[in-house]
C-alpha cells in the first residue's frame, strides 16, 4: 500500500515537473518570438532612418546642384551685363563724338556762309571797330604766345584777345601787367603779338 502511493507520488511529481518543464520551454519560446519581432522592428526603424538620410543626403545634393547652377547663370547675367553696358557707354560715345564733329562742321559752314554775306559797304574800319577773330582755339593761340615770350606763370600777367590782326585773318593777342603801387592799380603793356594758327607761328606787331 505505501509503495503505491509512494509510486503514485512519484508519478504525479514527474507529471508537475513534465508540466512545468514544458510551460518554461513554452514561455521561453514565446519570449524569444516577442525579442525577435521586436529587434525586426528595431531593423525596420534602422533601415527606414538609413533610408530617409540617404533622401535626405540625395537632396541635399540636388538642392547644391541647383545652388551652383543658378551662381553659374547669375555670373553670366553679370558679364553680359557688363558687356552690354560697356557697348552701350562705346555707343553713347561715339554717337556724341559724331554729334559733337556734325555740330562742329555745321557752325564752320554757317560761318563760312555768314563771311561770305556780308557785304563790302557794310565793313567799318579797323580803328573804329575790329573784326571778330577767326578762329578755333584761342587757348592754342595764348599758349603759342606765352611760349614765344618765355612766360613764367606770373599772376600779374594777362592775356588778352583783341581781335584779328589788321589786314590778315590772324590773331591778336594784347599782354599786358597789371602793376600795383600801393595806391593804385595800372596796367602796363608787354606788346601785341599776332599768332597763324595754321602755321603756328607768332610774331610782334603794333596792335589794332
Amino acid at each position: 500500500m505505501n509503495s503505491m502511493k509512494r509510486k503514485n507520488l512519484n508519478i504525479l511529481t514527474l507529471a508537475i515537473l513534465g508540466i512545468l518543464l514544458v510551460s518554461g520551454v513554452i514561455a521561453y519560446v514565446l519570449s524569444y518570438s516577442r525579442y525577435t519581432s521586436e529587434i525586426d522592428q528595431l531593423t525596420n526603424q534602422i533601415e527606414g532612418l538609413q533610408q530617409s538620410l540617404a533622401e535626405q543626403k540625395k537632396e541635399n545634393e540636388d538642392l547644391q546642384a541647383s545652388i551652383l547652377e543658378a551662381k553659374k547663370t547669375i555670373t553670366a547675367l553679370e558679364e553680359q551685363t557688363t558687356k552690354s553696358d560697356l557697348t552701350q557707354d562705346y555707343q553713347s560715345d561715339n554717337e556724341a563724338a559724331e554729334a559733337n564733329k556734325n555740330q562742329a562742321t555745321a557752325d564752320s559752314s554757317t560761318t563760312k556762309n555768314e563771311g561770305a554775306s556780308v557785304p563790302l559797304d557794310e565793313e567799318t574800319d579797323s580803328d573804329t571797330h575790329s573784326e571778330e577773330p577767326i578762329f578755333s582755339e584761342p587757348t592754342e593761340a595764348i599758349e603759342l604766345v606765352k611760349e614765344y615770350i618765355g612766360y613764367a606763370n606770373e599772376s600779374n600777367v594777362h592775356f588778352d584777345i583783341e581781335g584779328n590782326v589788321p589786314g590778315s585773318s590772324d590773331i591778336c593777342i594784347h599782354v599786358y601787367e597789371v602793376v600795383d603801387d600801393g595806391e593804385s592799380q595800372h596796367t602796363a603793356t608787354r606788346g601785341w603779338y599776332g599768332v597763324n594758327l595754321n602755321s603756328k607761328s607768332v610774331y610782334d606787331t603794333d596792335g589794332l
